[in-house]
């Protein structure tokens, strides 16, 4: 119960904004699609949308060699066929005005992450083979995996190891071999990521708690006053043109780190 004017600006619709193969037949007085393989996409994009997808796959080059490497190229194939010959962007021009890079990217293995993603998202207790940074000790633990975080470009697993009985912190580039159990678990509802890494300096954590202080001076003060650091910073700035750097984290390894760079 429309107009035929209704109906006649909603086929010009189609034709202009979703280049609808669309032709009219006399014989049957209707109109039809010329390709039968047409199917109007729902989806919308113009170049600056094309321009995004582009740019992010620059940022997501990085991880080209990871095993979430496939699922970023069926995602762009699925994009090149919905609009294949609709509008183009030139990745060489993009690669003369950007670029990304944020240093080597630890190994980890496709089984290892696949196997680590699915007893995260199913609930279902590890075992794995690990290798401590610290010490080199290799021993076999039962992880429940609470989450997975990218950190500088690695991969971490936070959950709960049934050796130390606690919410542990685990690089996965180290984990030797990891295996489904038969066993499912439930996350506590009190773990909340955003608060078990609220004082930490970076992925290192502890259950100790210190008040740092540090003066920084010279051509130094112009770098830290660029950027805030973490969560806690207090920057206090001097008469002598220094300023006073205050922090309250649990584990000093990455801000000795930081310090020393």
């Amino acid at each position: 119960d429309v107009s035929e004017k209704t109906i006649q600006r909603d086929i010009e619709f189609m034709k202009f904004e979703y280049d609808a193969p669309i032709e009219f037949d006399k014989k049957h007085l209707g109109f039809y699609y010329t390709d039968v393989r047409y199917r109007m996409n729902p989806l919308t994009v113009d170049a600056s949308d094309f321009l995004a997808i582009a740019v992010t796959e620059k940022v997501l080059e990085q991880y080209k060699n990871s095993p979430y490497s496939k699922y970023f190229k069926s995602f762009y194939k699925k994009i090149a066929n919905i609009y294949e010959g609709k509008l183009s962007i030139s990745i060489a021009d993009i690669d003369k005005i950007l670029s990304f890079y944020i240093g080597p990217v630890r190994y980890v293995s496709e089984e290892v992450m696949e196997t680590t993603e699915r007893g995260l998202r199913e609930n279902i207790r590890c075992k794995m083979i690990y290798t401590t940074g610290w010490s080199g000790t290799v021993s076999e633990r039962l992880i429940d995996v609470y989450h997975m975080k990218n950190h500088y470009g690695d991969w971490y697993i936070i959950g709960h190891c049934h050796k130390a009985n606690q919410v542990k912190v685990f690089a996965m580039s180290r984990i030797k071999e990891i295996k489904l159990t038969n066993q499912h678990f439930e996350v506590p509802d009190s773990f909340n990521i955003e608060n078990y890494f609220a004082d930490s300096f970076g992925i290192f954590e502890s259950k100790q708690t210190y008040n740092v202080k540090m003066k920084i001076m010279n051509d130094s003060v112009r770098y830290i006053k660029e950027k805030k650091r973490h969560s806690s910073e207090k920057m206090t700035e001097q008469k002598d043109g220094s300023v006073i750097l205050e922090y309250k984290v649990n584990d000093l390894t990455e801000l000795f780190m930081w310090a020393l760079s």
